[in-house]
Order: structure tokens, then C-alpha cells, then sequence
């Protein structure tokens, strides 16, 4: 695309949310800045005190939500402080290491990124004492690490952190969210910010409003307005709980789609194309690449001069291979280990067993396909269930990764996000030797956290612009 053709659709888009903005501001009676908007209603609010009546399941979740994004210090905080200086100390410690075995158990591999899998064991240590808040800090250190070293030995990188604007590819980044992401990140707002008004009002605290905030027509976030001074009256475990509450939200839905989407929906999805697998003829290589490039990094493929197009797969360390599935199945159990490929170039010619070795992405070189018995044909209402299935596997996908992804970022112990009103109130109480009044601690860990937080994330963001 060329840079006027480029120009034009950016001066396009811009219009058209102008236009936008001026009839939300005319009709809805939103508050508007030029092409953003704030939509506030109160119709909604009674939902709030209905889920707020289930005051002991909301605190148990809310805590729980404290804990995963808190750590230790987070059950120092909530069962700690009345114990005595040895138990409490125990307490922290045994509760490090029982966070760090869950994490490693559970999250290690959603998590994982190989330019920095030398860091497992401190990324592990961080959420064991302060849960994804201290996730979220050491591996952004840890990725800043990469990024500086790599830019000194003359090398591009990918950037640690970009925003999340589904339908727009980003330079330098190798993700794009598909443009149905903007409904799942509506819904994961809505989710969000709900949970936050339910916990105010089952503390007692009024809410306002509740609405959205717009770019033109396009959900960018959500918010309810609870009454600022009535929340910073309350008790801190209460304050707390409303703060926690919304990423707790975002990582049950993900745990929940989760669960269906890699435990159900395979079974789904095997039945779904039982009638394609019959009609595959064969499975065969569809291309291979002489280079990967990723972010700008080029790296010579795995699978260069060692494989050719049009190759027949038969097996993958010695198991069957009987579609392009299978083959992606049997490669994702070897990891980023070496494994053997068994092929013919064609079904005249002799087997060969050919060792690949996946580059520290896990990328093979190459990409396989199916070809089918000739003369195959698929009624058009098999076709259209298939593509159904497929659209509908898609949007979980990125709706259970958006909801992880939005939950683990609220954590993050920086202003404006949840993590950084909940790392003031934890962090107060181990600064007892400090003689100073309460409101200039909190300012003080509050700038510390923002300035040591911004500078990796910014650090984290040079590879766009490099």
C-alpha cells in the first residue's frame, strides 16, 4: 500500500469517526473530545445490586482474584498480619513456594517466550511473591534485557508490549487480533467493569453511572463511576475487593472458555470433519522457506535444503501421519525439540528420514497440506458447517486470550490500572520504619512503581521504532 493510499484512508477513517462523535454527541448526549466519547447511563445499575447480594461468594472470589494478582503479599495481607513475626514468616514462604508451583503447573506455558526462557525461574520466583503484578515486572525487565542486547549486537527484535487494536497490524510485530476481537474486548469491558460495581455496591459504596468510551463508534473501554470518597472511606480489604475484582472477572471467563476450548471443543472439532478425513489422499508438503523473518530478525529455516515442495509426509517420529491436523498435533507434543520426518517425493520413491530442529521460536521452515482422492466434492451445507465451526472456534480462541491478557495488564502495579491502586495499599504496611504520614507513603510508592514500570514498558516498545 502505497503512502498516499495510506494518507487517504487514515484522513477517511478520521472523518467518519468525526461525523460519528458529532451524532453521539447530538442524539446520545455523550460527552465528546473531537472522535472520543464517554456514554454514561444509570439504566443498568440495579443489575449490580442483584449480583451484590451474594456477598460471601464475591468476597471469596474477589480475594482469590487478590491473591493470583498479589501473591504472598497479597496472603500476608489477608492472613498474615495477625500471626506472629516466625508463622508469618513461615506463612510467606510457604505460600511463595505453593504460587510458584502454581504457576509452573498452570500458566508457565501460556506464558512462555523463548528469547527469555534463561528468566523461567526469576518470572516464576516474581509471581510467587507478588503474583502477576510481579509476573508482569520481571518479565518485562527480563524482555528489556533481550531487546538492549539484541539492539547492541546489531540485531531487531520483536516488541515486548503493543496495544491491542484488533483489525490493525502493527509494524515490527508479528500478531494481529482478527477485527472480531472488537467484540470480544466490548464484552470483556463490560464483564470488567461490572464485576468493579458489584463489589462497590456490596460494600456499600453508590455508583454513579456505568457506560462506555468510545473512538468514533469503536469500544475502546468501560467504567463505572463509583463515589470516589465513599471508596476511599472504606476498609482497605473492601477497597481491595473492588479493585481485584474486575481482572478476577477477566480470568474466570478465560478459565471458563479455556476449559471448553481445549478440553471439549477438540471433540467437537473431530467430529465436525470426520467426513473430510476420509476423502485425504495424502498429506504433502505445501512450501518451505529459505529464511524466517520475524520482527525484522532473519534466521535461516530449519527446513531449507532439506526439504522440497510437494514432498509426501507418511510420519512424525515414527507415528502415522493421516492429515495436515495430525501432523500439527504430532509437532506440537515433540515442542521446540528435534524430531524426524518421514517422506518420499513421490509415492514411487524411496522413504527418507529427514532430522528437523525447530529454531527458538519453535517455527519449522515449512508448512504442510492435504490433498484429496480426486474427484472429492462436499454438499454446500457441509461446507458451511465446517466454516461455522471454524469462526466459532476463532472467536474463543481470542476471547479466552484477550480476557488473560486484559486481566494480567490490570494487574500491573502502575496508575491508572488496578495494580496500581491495590500495590499502594499492600506495600503501606512493610514501610512501618518510615515516619511519615500515610498519604506521602502512598505517593511515594505510587511514583516509585510508575516510574520503574514505564521505563520497561517503554524500553519494551523500542523495536517499533528501530
Amino acid at each position: 500500500m502505497e503512502l498516499t493510499e495510506i494518507a487517504l484512508w487514515a484522513i477517511g477513517i478520521f472523518v467518519f469517526f468525526l461525523v460519528a462523535t458529532f451524532f453521539l454527541k447530538k442524539f446520545a448526549k455523550a460527552q465528546t473530545f473531537y472522535i472520543g466519547s464517554m456514554v454514561k447511563t444509570t439504566r443498568f445499575l440495579p443489575l449490580l445490586d442483584r449480583f451484590a447480594k451474594h456477598k460471601k461468594i464475591l468476597n471469596v472470589f474477589a480475594d482469590i482474584g487478590l491473591v493470583l494478582g498479589f501473591g504472598a503479599i497479597a496472603i500476608d495481607f489477608l492472613f498474615g498480619k495477625k500471626l506472629k513475626i516466625i508463622p508469618r514468616i513461615l506463612l510467606f514462604i510457604a505460600s511463595t513456594i505453593f504460587l510458584c508451583l502454581v504457576f509452573n503447573s498452570v500458566f508457565s506455558v501460556l506464558l512462555s517466550n523463548p528469547f527469555i526462557d534463561q528468566y523461567n525461574f526469576f518470572m516464576s520466583l516474581g509471581f510467587g511473591i507478588m503474583g502477576f503484578a510481579g509476573f508482569m515486572v520481571v518479565m518485562l525487565a527480563a524482555y528489556s534485557e533481550f531487546v538492549i542486547s539484541s539492539a547492541l549486537a546489531g540485531q531487531k527484535s520483536c516488541p515486548g508490549v503493543a496495544p491491542l487494536l484488533p483489525g490493525v497490524s502493527l509494524p515490527n510485530f508479528p500478531i494481529t487480533v482478527p477485527l472480531h476481537g472488537w467484540i470480544s474486548l466490548l464484552i470483556i469491558l463490560i464483564v470488567h467493569e461490572g464485576m468493579h460495581g458489584a463489589l462497590a455496591r456490596k460494600a456499600g459504596i453508590k455508583i454513579k453511572s456505568a457506560g462506555l468510551l468510545l473512538l468514533g463508534i469503536l469500544p475502546i473501554g468501560a467504567f463505572v463511576e463509583p463515589d470516589e470518597e465513599k471508596l476511599k472511606q472504606a476498609k482497605e480489604r473492601e477497597q481491595l475487593r473492588v479493585f481485584s475484582a474486575g481482572p478476577m472477572a477477566n480470568l474466570f471467563c478465560a478459565a471458563i472458555v479455556g476449559i471448553f476450548l481445549f478440553f471439549v471443543f477438540p471433540s467437537i472439532m473431530v467430529f465436525s470433519f470426520l467426513e473430510y478425513n476420509q476423502v485425504i489422499d495424502k498429506v504433502v508438503i505445501a512450501n518451505v522457506d529459505q529464511n524466517i523473518n520475524l520482527c525484522g530478525r532473519i534466521t535461516p529455516s530449519p527446513a531449507f535444503g532439506k526439504l522440497e515442495t510437494g514432498m509426501i509426509v507418511n510420519e512424525v517420529n515414527g507415528k502415522k501421519i493421516e492429515s495436515a491436523n495430525d501432523w500439527a498435533s504430532k509437532i506440537k507434543e515433540s515442542g521446540r525439540n528435534p524430531y524426524s520426518l518421514a517422506v518420499q517425493k513421490d509415492q514411487n520413491s524411496a522413504v527418507e528420514t529427514i532430522a528437523i530442529a525447530p529454531d527458538e521460536m519453535g517455527y519449522q521452515g515449512y508448512s504442510v497440506e492435504d490433498k484429496l482422492k480426486p474427484g472429492t466434492k462436499f454438499s454446500s451445507g457441509y461446507i458451511a458447517f465446517v466454516l461455522l465451526i471454524s469462526i466459532i472456534y476463532s472467536f474463543l480462541f481470542w476471547f479466552f486470550l484477550l480476557n488473560f491478557l486484559v486481566a494480567i495488564a490490570n494487574f500491573l502495579p502502575l496508575e491508572p490500572f488496578d495494580g496500581g491502586k491495590i500495590t499502594k495499599i499492600l506495600i503501606i504496611p512493610y514501610l512501618g520504619f518510615w515516619k511519615a504520614p500515610k498519604e506521602e507513603k502512598e505517593k511515594t510508592v505510587s511514583k516509585i512503581f510508575f516510574w520503574i514500570v514505564l521505563a520497561l514498558l517503554i524500553l519494551n516498545a523500542v523495536p517499533f521504532f528501530i
